[in-house]
């Protein structure tokens, strides 16, 4: 991070991001990007999806999502798409990251977290079935 005048900056040549000195403007510029574009992307790779009955959407965060940084618009908007939650998973889902994690294709794979509860733990709330 460039330090511009005192204030924290993304870039050199960044205009400040810390809540203190960032316009409303562009608090809102990272959200329209950041969260419209997940929201954008997951309703019409949904509805492109549906028809086949599969597919998959990656929605990428950041691990400013999971602590603030003086960027509060990027970290809060990291943090949100961390929260994108639907439903419970299931055991196959769950069986079929440990067999991927297990697999030669994952060998260069080391220190990683990988959350496999479908945002639950972010604070979404669900009510799993119980029959």
């Amino acid at each position: 991070m460039a330090r511009l005048e005192g204030k924290i900056a993304l870039v050199s040549g960044a205009a400040p991001q810390g809540p203190e000195h960032a316009s409303l403007e562009d608090w809102r510029s990272v959200h329209r990007t950041n969260l419209d574009g997940v929201f954008l992307g997951c309703k019409h790779a949904i509805r492109a999806m549906r028809p086949a009955g599969a597919g998959s959407i990656i929605n990428i965060s950041s691990g400013s999502g999971l602590v603030g940084i003086p960027a509060a618009a990027y970290a809060s908007s990291k943090a949100a798409i961390r929260n994108h939650m639907r439903r419970f998973g299931r055991a196959d889902e769950i069986a079929a990251l440990a067999v991927l994690l297990a697999s030669d294709e994952a060998a260069y794979m080391t220190g990683t977290e990988l959350n496999i509860d479908g945002g639950l733990m972010a604070g979404a709330v669900a009510v799993p079935d119980r029959k």
